[in-house]
């Protein structure tokens, strides 16, 4: 019998508990604490042991972390820190967040850039509704680069930078609001419109203003 096998993503490399997604046929993805010394040599441990040893773990006493659930756009983490840099235009905030895209569909996903960037946006939950408060400042190309090809079932890893204004961030932000990036391109081969919004969208996390 061939053993089902996952690779565990760590979310909060530098945070106590240590946290790790795992994905459960019919559970969806899992946030797990206390697994990382099953990480070390190859970082594969079985998914069946993982999944049966959730119950135990979080009745262990971990505390629950921002909701993850099942998102083809899932962060490397759920909480980023915010830096401030000064620009001719102002202060500005800027969060780098690292991320993958899962082509859970049939068909290939085409993302025109330029030079490698393009639009990802970052939003804010406030009153229940989701609003743009940042986003990403791919580079100006005359011609186009070629197109971003994800193939059905690929993996595509990226880092996207969010220049925020502090401006935007009304109320603002603690640390239990929630964030998620939004991608602004990617469509299917063949046609012109935008993959579904829920393909587009993070899971929630949040962000650590800088120490003033």
């Amino acid at each position: 019998m061939i053993r089902s096998w996952v690779r565990v993503n760590r979310i909060a490399r530098k945070q106590a508990p240590r946290w790790d997604l795992v994905y459960c046929p019919g559970l969806g993805v899992i946030a797990m604490c206390r697994f990382s010394f099953l990480l070390r040599g190859t970082g594969l441990v079985p998914r069946g042991l993982l999944c049966a040893a959730a119950t135990v773990l979080w009745a262990s006493g971990c505390e629950s972390p921002t909701e993850v659930g099942d998102h083809a756009l899932l962060t490397d983490g759920t909480r980023f820190q915010l830096e401030l840099i000064r620009l001719y235009q102002g202060d500005t905030y800027v969060g780098r967040i690292p991320y993958t895209f899962t082509n859970r569909s049939g068909s290939r996903v085409l993302v025109s850039n330029c030079a490698g960037g393009f639009r990802v946006g970052l939003e804010m939950q406030h009153a229940g509704e989701w609003k743009a408060v940042g986003r990403s400042r791919p580079p100006l190309c005359i011609v186009p680069s070629p197109q971003i090809v994800i193939k059905p079932g690929e993996v595509y890893p990226d880092t996207v930078s969010a220049y925020v204004s502090p401006d935007a961030l009304v109320p603002p932000p603690n640390a239990s609001t929630q964030f998620r990036i939004v991608w602004h391109d990617g469509h299917f081969a063949g046609g012109h419109e935008l993959i579904p919004l829920e393909e587009r969208v993070s899971n929630p996390f949040t962000l650590a203003l800088p120490r003033q």
